[in-house]
């Protein structure tokens, strides 16, 4: 969150209680996956980026977190026209696209550790304790993994200079660097589980206004899928 600039992570959406920032969130993305007006279109482009100005997030942050998802947005374009024709497929890609960038805003404002303490809170014991480490270590590797991948093909791309399928046949320019990082991760990891680094912070009550504020989002997304 450090890349954030402007306002202090002390705004609204940093300082909402974790619980009910998740919900709130997923009473927006429901309520973004059934629009299908321009109208509802503008509303929630709007909100997401109101939102995000009030946070003091920067727009060099969005855009360098929404780059992985820009192939799979133009696939899902390209499957969508080919089967329901234009229209609905730019209504699909872009309800999909604000789906994405409300989801990126809720990871953006918060706390690792606190997102997975909510979601796995019903997980009690041994194994609950063991299903929090698994998605602390997953939200951990998965940015390395894919910043080695790039990493990894910037440098077959240099070597081979338009060429870049014949790589292909030597696995060995990209399997063995990310298996060696990936041993590197793991070994660090082990470590930092034994330590208690993956532990995650116990969970306040809500405020009253804030339990009624997520009562209200849930309110407004019945009746908006009514």
């Amino acid at each position: 969150m450090s890349a954030n600039s402007g306002k202090s992570e002390e705004s609204f959406l940093y300082s909402l209680h974790p619980a009910v920032k998740l919900f709130v969130f997923i009473c927006v993305i429901q309520m973004t996956s059934v629009a299908n007006s321009p109208l509802s279109f503008i509303f929630f482009s709007l909100l997401f980026a109101g939102l995000t100005a009030y946070s003091g997030i920067s727009l060099k942050l969005i855009t360098s977190k929404i780059k992985p998802f820009l192939l799979i947005l133009v696939a899902a374009f390209a499957i969508n026209l080919a089967f329901s024709g234009l229209e609905l497929a730019a209504v699909f890609t872009f309800r999909f696209f604000l789906i994405i960038l409300f989801s990126l805003l809720l990871t953006i404002t918060s706390d690792p550790k606190s997102l997975v303490a909510v979601m796995l809170y019903p997980f009690k014991g041994l194994h609950g304790s063991n299903l929090r480490v698994v998605f602390l270590v997953a939200m951990e590797f998965i940015p390395v993994f894919i910043s080695e991948a790039k990493n990894i093909g910037l440098s077959i791309k240099e070597q081979y200079k338009g060429k870049t399928y014949k790589a292909i046949f030597k696995p060995e320019l990209y399997i063995k660097p990310m298996a060696a990082k990936l041993a590197e991760m793991s070994a660090g990891v082990a470590e930092d589980v034994e330590k208690g680094n993956y532990t995650t912070p116990s969970l306040s009550k809500p405020q009253v206004w804030e339990t009624a504020f997520a009562l209200c989002m849930f309110a407004l997304a019945v009746k908006y899928a009514l």
